[in-house]
């Protein structure tokens, strides 16, 4: 039996999160479409927040979509920046249930788990 084979046979559970723009949310769809094709047996779910655009498409694409809060850092002083840290952590603690642990690079990390980063806003810039 292949490698291929003997991950096929164990069911894993894998967790994309991110989105709020088409631009994010897309490109992690295809990657979970192409996985589903290749791993069958794994489970693929979708971390978001009810007011990006993965509220509508991660649904409509036949996947689950498990909601956080959205947290927004205020772009000037104000009160809403008093609020910041308890509204971060409030976030860290919907991840970390849903991941039943740790948010996902530290639970990653902690029980030696691969994590794949997709970036698609990634700027290069000429040295």
């Amino acid at each position: 039996m292949s490698e291929v084979d003997s991950l096929k046979i164990k069911s894993r559970r894998i967790i994309f999160a991110g989105g709020g723009t088409a631009g994010h949310v897309e490109p992690a769809l295809a990657v979970a479409r192409g996985w589903q094709e290749k791993f069958p047996n794994d489970c693929c779910e979708f971390i978001g927040t009810e007011s990006g655009l993965e509220n509508r498409l991660v649904p409509q694409s036949g996947f689950t979509l498990k909601k956080i809060d959205k947290v927004v850092a205020p772009r000037k002083i104000n009160l809403s920046l008093l609020t910041l840290p308890w509204r971060l952590l409030r976030a860290v603690n919907q991840t970390r249930q849903i991941v039943e642990g740790a948010d996902l690079l530290m639970v990653s990390e902690a029980m030696s788990l691969p994590l794949l980063i997709l970036q698609p806003n990634l700027n290069t810039f000429p040295l």
